[in-house]
């Protein structure tokens, strides 16, 4: 497999300290869906999201690098993209990683998502010696769906940075992990892309074919596996789940759409030559840390960050850097 490679400044807006152990603060966030107006507060998914990075370089300290999980937009539409890239602009922030989710799978396709964020559906990011695995969602309806080749990287990728800490991203989450993931379009699975569940039979089928991302959790290692996609309902500590050494974290939304009445993201902090990672979860309508859904654990191996940021690794050749980080 052919791959390129470019490294990517974790410097710019990050009060990561000169002093003491190097150090790296990652804002994870997922499903703004900018351009949806939530109809229990009158505010727009960008108003939100736009409150969330406020907390963040105002309040939180900034962040070295950004992972966005997906359903950036909500109709993909050209005026919702730029309302996204203005706001990502005006962070200070020079370095995001985004992946689509159903949302904006189809913006995914669009010129305006490939001029400024140029992410393929599926691509690592190295961190030293962490591993950020980052697939995108595939088809904007049967959320959830992956074609063959994508799970088969997955697999390949997992088995490959088995000698790294690692971190798999996603827009859907994994089946029968956190709160919800057993529903019909809320779990990840394998399947023919484009075909939609529209009768029993095929959500039946949906089910029995989330199996394979199941099986091969169950025989390599992954240390956090983080989503987004589920946000239907109040948060409670069933957001987060552990199960054979993995755990997961729904990390769903920056907004108020369809009743989850809190705006949420996470900040992952990682330490020069310690083992242990602390991903806190923000609520950005105060402005508070909640410690009920706060992850602190332990990785295989002892943080080795990368003196010059994290690098991205894809499949095919990027242009330049620039172009990369948008």
């Amino acid at each position: 497999m052919e791959t390129a490679s470019v490294a990517c400044s974790a410097t710019s807006g990050s009060a990561s300290s000169a002093a003491g152990p190097a150090a790296r603060r990652i804002w994870i966030f997922s499903d703004p869906q900018v351009g949806l107006c939530n109809s229990n507060d009158g505010k727009t998914g960008g108003q939100w999201l736009q409150q969330a990075v406020l907390d963040l370089t105002s309040n939180m300290g900034g962040a070295d690098y950004v992972l966005g999980l997906g359903d950036v937009v909500d109709n993909s539409a050209d005026a919702e993209m730029q309302e996204y890239l203005d706001i990502r602009a005006g962070s200070g922030i020079k370095t995001w990683f985004e992946i689509n989710g159903n949302h904006d799978y189809i913006a995914s396709t669009m010129p305006l998502w490939h001029k400024h964020l140029l992410r393929p559906g599926r691509y690592v990011i190295e961190d030293g010696n962490c591993a950020f695995i980052m697939f995108s969602a595939e088809q904007s309806y049967a959320a959830g769906c992956v074609g063959q080749a994508t799970f088969n990287w997955v697999k390949e990728t997992i088995t490959r940075y088995q000698g790294s800490n690692i971190v798999v991203c996603s827009h859907v989450p994994v089946y029968d992990t956190v709160a919800g993931s057993t529903k019909t379009h809320r779990h990840l699975y394998v399947g023919q892309v484009g075909v939609a569940l529209d009768s029993e039979e095929k959500i039946a089928a949906s089910k029995v074919a989330a199996a394979p991302f199941v099986e091969l959790l169950a025989s390599v290692r992954v240390d956090l596996w983080l989503s987004g996609h589920l946000h239907s309902t109040k948060r409670t500590p069933t957001h987060v789940f552990r199960r054979n050494g993995t755990t997961f974290v729904n990390v769903a939304t920056t907004g108020h759409a369809y009743g989850t009445q809190m705006s949420v993201s996470y900040l992952l902090e990682l330490t020069e030559g310690s083992r242990t990672f602390v991903a806190r979860c923000r609520r950005h309508d105060d402005g508070v840390y909640l410690p009920d859904y706060e992850v602190k654990q332990d990785f295989p191996h002892p943080v080795a960050l990368s003196p010059d940021g994290p690098r991205l690794i894809i499949e095919t050749a990027i242009q330049s850097a620039a172009e990369s980080t948008g």
